[in-house]
């Protein structure tokens, strides 16, 4: 059997557009999970109060400065994404407590495939939300900067994803 062709159908407005996603998807991520390890060598809480919002203050110093951004820009992005992650984290939960009802549906001793794809259909509507918020802030932050820095950042973010590895 022959692998379906793939043609490329992303025009480069797209593909920016996508790598601004993943970078926001990143940012995103990065702010509701840690993956380094506290001082007693247990990985910590991401439900700690303060860590997601520290992890975003950082982030935002860290891309700003290598665009050469000034602190009115820092403020204005750091609050966009304080804003998301404001928005983001009752989905988060909302996502969390879909899985357990997934759990307890698969568990049950007869099988409801109604019930599941039920749950199936309110976790696309759930991720929907998540993508539109997210790409709502993108576009924000993106506002905020300057063309220049708009295609500094894409540079450095092309570059990072196309290294092998995680990214």
């Amino acid at each position: 059997m022959t692998p379906a062709p793939t043609p490329d159908v992303l025009r480069l407005p797209d593909r920016r557009r996508m790598a601004g996603l993943a970078a926001l998807s990143g940012l995103v991520m990065l702010s509701l999970q840690s993956r380094a390890q506290d001082t007693q060598g247990r990985a910590p809480r991401s439900d700690r109060p303060g860590d997601a919002a520290a992890r975003i203050d950082a982030l935002v110093a860290r891309m700003l400065q290598r665009v050469d951004g000034s602190p009115a820009q820092k403020e204005r992005i750091t609050g966009i994404a304080h804003a998301a992650l404001a928005d983001i984290g009752p989905l988060r939960e909302q996502h969390r407590a879909a899985r357990l009802q997934g759990l307890a549906l698969l568990a049950a001793p007869t099988l409801d495939r109604a019930a599941l794809e039920q749950l199936r259909q309110s976790q696309l509507r759930l991720l929907d939300a998540l993508s539109r918020r997210a790409t709502q802030a993108l576009a924000d932050a993106a506002e905020v900067l300057q063309p220049q820095q708009r295609r500094l950042l894409a540079t450095r973010l092309k570059e990072r994803l196309s290294r092998p590895g995680p990214g």
